[in-house]
């Protein structure tokens, strides 16, 4: 479970969709699932307290993950570069960029859907993936060489 914000504050403000959320980990837990949450650094630990909380950060946890469903966030496009597929969660009153709806498998407005959302999920085609995160490793050398091309005026 990959959480958004669920209060507001001086950093900016809460994300619809918490209750979808909340409704697919308790369809995906009783389906036998095991539930690892990755918070959002404002969301608030206090509401997931009934499922076991990820003490490494979301990219990092997912990497093990069969899957990730949340709140589409802009952790989802490194989400999949690490190869693991995504749901969606998304809430009639949240607008999403398509670049992180474009690495989902699917999307679910409706905690029913979680399980086969969740047991279906697809790791996005590779040039979805490529134009929602850039190509993966090599960053380095591609930058020095467009500095140089810079540099010598080509």
């Amino acid at each position: 479970m990959l959480t958004s914000v669920t209060r507001s504050d001086d950093t900016g403000g809460a994300a619809p969709g918490t209750e979808l959320l909340m409704a697919a980990a308790a369809e995906l837990q009783a389906a036998g699932k095991r539930i690892l949450v990755g918070l959002h650094p404002r969301e608030d630990p206090a509401l997931w307290s009934r499922y076991e909380i990820s003490d490494v950060p979301s990219l990092q946890a997912s990497a093990r993950a069969e899957a990730a469903i949340g709140i589409p966030g802009t952790v989802f496009p490194l989400i999949a570069a690490v190869g693991t597929p995504l749901v969606g969660c998304t809430d009639p009153a949240l607008t999403v960029p398509e670049h992180l709806l474009s690495v989902c498998s699917s999307t679910i407005g409706d905690a029913a859907s979680a399980v086969s959302a969740v047991d279906g999920a697809e790791l996005p085609d590779p040039a979805v993936l490529a134009d929602a995160v850039g190509p993966i490793g090599g960053s380095a050398r591609r930058l020095f060489d467009a500095w140089s091309r810079a540099a010598r005026g080509r």
